[in-house]
């Protein structure tokens, strides 16, 4: 084996051991480094530095970052450090990179940039990263982990929505989209009248709700492999949350439209208020709304999260349309 194989195969077993390494006891030194993370925004790709404060001595660094999978996607990683950096390792909706120094030479002390990572914007509203942990190697191989709370957040820019004027749920689309739970499309459309499937629904409570993406490999649907890759870690959240469920046959549905029976159940469960029982509804066609969602179609109508259509229905098979989740679920935040 040449003389550049054996490195290259050392750089690569002591980059994976740092991937691999358990979390040792903190080093002891006089000033606790801190992490930092700056934002930089330039129409469609967003760059992310992470940068060190206080360090000392690190020889290598593995960072693990979390970022909006929706609304996000990863494109690239950089150091200007010399060494040799590891395939960054990207997974729902997480970022791992590491990178070491190599051969005789001193760590990195101070006030120092570690790494850039990037990523281009693929849907809009509120797009937010942040650390999970960051783990400082020093030249003896003695390791520090961090858990700094630091978050970023690229601000929407869904600019005037050119179609929602005098819809009778403008003002809650405003406040919808200025909260960030839901966006306009790329030519400033909104589409209030676009009938919503399940997987839309679960990414628009998630985000109103603020609830963090969960792992994708967590999923035991039976059609789980027929999900969209970036509806699946808020699918995952909601289902962790007791949001939303599957069908008796095990699958999820993703691409199934959401009905308006459906879509009350799911907003009652994350209220903290118990379904009504045998409440009287007097929706004209109340007789057909299901025996698993009269308690909550009652409940959601005394609280004033849903109303019903024309000529008092309540039409409990009728596809949601934007307007009517993003009214409802404008209500059930200001139920919270």
């Amino acid at each position: 084996m040449s003389r550049l194989a054996r490195m290259s195969a050392v750089i690569a077993a002591v980059l994976s051991l740092l991937l691999c390494l358990p979390v040792l006891p903190a080093m002891a030194d006089a000033a606790a480094p801190a992490i930092e993370l700056k934002m930089k925004a330039e129409g469609k790709g967003i760059d992310i530095t992470v940068s060190g404060k206080k360090l000392t001595d690190v020889f290598a660094y593995d960072i693990s970052m979390k970022f909006d999978s929706g609304r996000l996607k990863f494109t690239g990683a950089r150091t200007a450090w010399a060494g040799f950096s590891i395939d960054p390792i990207v997974k729902n909706g997480t970022i791992r990179f590491a990178h070491t120094k190599t051969g005789k030479t001193a760590g990195e002390s101070g006030d120092k940039e570690l790494a850039v990572i990037s990523f281009e914007r693929i849907a809009e509203g509120n797009a937010t990263a942040s650390i999970g942990t960051v783990q400082l190697v020093n030249s003896k191989l003695e390791m520090k982990e961090l858990k700094p709370a630091v978050q970023v957040t690229a601000p929407g820019t869904t600019g005037e929505l050119n179609d929602i004027k005098g819809h009778w749920a403008e003002a809650a689309i405003r406040e919808a989209a200025e909260l960030g739970f839901v966006n306009g499309y790329t030519d400033g459309t909104f589409l209030p009248n676009r009938e919503v499937t399940r997987a839309e629904f679960a990414a628009m409570i998630v985000r109103a709700l603020q609830l963090q993406q969960e792992p994708a490999d967590g999923l035991t649907f039976s059609d789980t492999g027929k999900i969209p890759q970036w509806a699946k870690p808020y699918i995952a959240a909601a289902a962790k949350a007791n949001l939303l469920t599957g069908y008796d046959d095990g699958s999820f549905r993703a691409g199934q439209l959401i009905n308006r029976a459906e879509m009350v159940a799911i907003i009652m469960r994350a209220l903290p208020v118990q379904a009504a029982q045998d409440a009287k509804l007097n929706f004209a066609d109340a007789e057909s709304i299901p025996e698993w969602a009269a308690d909550s179609v009652a409940a959601a109508v005394e609280l004033d999260v849903i109303k019903g259509r024309d000529g008092n229905r309540f039409v409990p098979d009728g596809r949601a349309t934007r307007a009517e989740a993003v009214t409802v679920l404008i209500a059930m935040l200001k139920q919270k």
